[in-house]
């Protein structure tokens, strides 16, 4: 997931106020946040936005990689702690083929071939 925030950091020792608001606080940094989950991984990292004196964005920051033992809000632990079971997953193909969802497989690669141009010269 890759979403605009403000976020507030806490120093490194420091404790970080959960009640402190963000959008409220005058600490606030701006920042992409992108977070990614697999079974028994979070990970979550910051892209600062930097902008110029006008406010008009003129790219990113050093990448900052959140250390967290958990990740916690709206948009975490999105995914079940457990793998779903044979039947689980039977069952969740049968829901999805209902819906007409189906699997696509890739398709083979095309052969790169140049098309002769058109106006009847040859190059």
């Amino acid at each position: 997931m890759a979403l605009e925030a403000w976020v507030v950091l806490a120093e490194p020792g420091a404790p970080l106020d959960p009640n402190q608001r963000p959008s409220l606080s005058p600490d606030r940094r701006e920042v992409v946040a992108l977070m990614g989950e697999a079974a028994g991984i979070q990970q979550a990292k910051f892209l600062p936005i930097r902008r110029n004196a006008s406010g008009a964005f003129t790219g990113f920051g050093e990448p900052q990689v959140l250390h967290a033992s958990q990740t916690q809000g709206r948009f975490a632990q999105l995914l079940p702690t457990q793998t779903p079971t044979v039947e689980e997953q039977a069952r969740a193909q049968a829901i999805l083929r209902a819906k007409g969802v189906v699997v696509a497989t890739p398709a083979a690669p095309k052969p790169n071939v140049r098309s002769r141009p058109r106006h009847g010269f040859s190059c």
